[in-house]
């Protein structure tokens, strides 16, 4: 081969090893469109007592949201780290003027309806979770766990460790709309349990300490009571506390709701029975996925369902319960 040959060859051979390295030119955008990155969708979960382990799984649900939309959305927590009711309506009417793109209200009382009602008024969907306080409330939907089936099912639990007849203390954090729900779906499975006699009701205000305290004077004043009821988070946790602290392991059982580390640990060691733990977690993930879906999609309820003021989401989802015991607990723990 000529010397000629070899050069136009080895110029070639560059040419193409340039041309496969160099940084591809982006095409041009058709006429008309934009080239600006995408806006970030701001959705709000407004709630109370942030401070509370509960929730960390309520936070999890919606970092998974975020995650799962790939930068397309943007997850604010919103509300006071304490027990304020008052700061929880605060919160909502704060977020108004931002116009998120949708929010997400805990409703356990019925302050907060006004400012979910207004925020509707103003153009920004709302959906409750974790918590509802239909009465009067616009919000579109609820998301969480139906609190009178998760009530009914401590009953089959209470019966399987503690036996049909005998006498309880329900550990609650008294008018909470989620704890009151919870107590008469207990209270009717009940019914066909007459020999089971309700002997105090204790407002541990979701805090193991102070519940502890308030348990303990009624184990005390009631010597035959078998079995606590835990209503709220906080409540296993009292339960086992007071119970631990009284000697009463294994006489008086124990059976709760959520799954706090604590509550877990005291499973583990034989102090809690058995808890009824909420799908926390997709109380937010479920809520801000149909607040997403509503702003981006219509499903045809009708022929027109902006005209005919027809919300096509569903007005509530129920997410379930799971039984944890010494059997599970291990994969619950944060």
């Amino acid at each position: 081969m000529s010397k000629t040959k070899l050069l136009l060859l080895a110029l070639l051979a560059a040419a193409m090893l340039i041309t496969s390295c160099a940084k591809a030119t982006p095409a041009p955008a058709p006429s008309g469109q934009s080239t600006a990155p995408e806006k970030v969708e701001e959705y709000v979960v407004v709630a109370l007592n942030w401070q509370h382990p509960y929730w960390i799984d309520i936070k999890t649900g919606g970092t998974y949201f975020e995650k799962v939309m790939g930068g397309k959305v943007k997850v604010t927590f919103a509300g006071p780290e304490g027990i304020d009711f008052p700061g929880q309506v605060d919160a909502i009417l704060q977020q108004i003027p931002k116009k998120p793109a949708g929010m997400l209200v805990a409703a356990f009382d019925a302050g907060v309806v006004p400012a979910i009602n207004q925020a509707i008024e103003a153009g920004i969907p709302v959906g409750t979770f974790e918590a509802d306080y239909p009465k009067g409330n616009k919000r579109w939907f609820f998301v969480g766990v139906n609190p009178y089936k998760a009530g009914w099912a401590m009953g089959p639990e209470l019966i399987k460790y503690a036996g049909e007849s005998g006498k309880l203390i329900i550990s609650t954090n008294i008018g909470a709309s989620n704890s009151e729900e919870k107590i008469r779906g207990f209270k009717d499975f009940l019914k066909d349990y007459p020999g089971w006699q309700i002997v105090a009701t204790v407002d541990d205000k979701t805090l193991v300490r102070e519940g502890a305290d308030a348990l303990k004077p009624v184990l005390q004043a009631n010597p035959d009571v078998t079995a606590i009821i835990g209503v709220n988070a906080g409540s296993g946790g009292a339960a086992a506390t007071a119970v631990k602290e009284l000697n009463l392991v294994g006489k008086v059982k124990i059976i709760c709701q959520d799954r706090d580390d604590i509550t877990l640990k005291f499973i583990q060691e034989g102090v809690i029975n058995s808890t009824i733990v909420t799908r926390t977690a997709l109380n937010t993930y479920m809520g801000l996925l149909l607040l997403y879906q509503y702003n981006h999609y219509d499903v045809p309820i009708t022929s027109d369902n902006k005209k005919n003021n027809i919300i096509w989401l569903p007005s509530e989802v129920d997410v379930g319960t799971v039984v944890v015991d010494k059997n599970n607990a291990a994969a619950f723990f944060h």
